[in-house]
């Protein structure tokens, strides 16, 4: 968990009047912790932040939205600055994300969704953002 709490959200369809109404609260409920599922750093030779999913149903066009969510999600904590290290949490300090999603639908509808992306898209969101996509699909 990242030490310091700060007033952005990870959600792609966040409405703005809601953040202006959240900002204007004095209270600590107007700061967002950052809680990724897992992160490597040293010994490890990178230091990454991943986020996982699991998508079971729904059609193509739901599995696209739940991975553009996901994969900004990734890039969220990814991108979110520098915190030194406290007495015990390390210091939030890393240079690559990765969303592991396990694909569990009958028809592999993620696996299709993520194919149907275009090619500069994919290739962008590891050469640009820095953020790899790892998509399980059982047999």
């Amino acid at each position: 968990m990242r030490t310091e709490g700060h007033p952005f959200t990870k959600l792609v369809n966040t409405i703005a009047a809601d953040i202006v109404r959240k900002w204007m609260t004095d209270d600590l409920n107007s700061l967002a912790a950052a809680c990724p599922d897992f992160a490597l750093r040293p010994p490890f030779p990178f230091k990454v932040v991943f986020s996982m999913k699991y998508f079971e149903q729904g059609n193509v066009d739901r599995a696209r939205r739940d991975l553009v969510t996901s994969i900004h999600e990734a890039f969220f904590y990814r991108a979110l600055p520098y915190v030194p290290p406290k007495e015990s949490p390390p210091a939030w300090d890393y240079d690559f994300a990765c969303l592991v999603a396990c694909d569990a639908s009958y028809d592999g509808t993620l696996s299709a969704a993520l194919n149907s992306f275009a090619e500069p898209v994919k290739r962008g969101l590891w050469d640009g953002g820095n953020v790899y996509v790892m998509l399980l699909r059982p047999r």
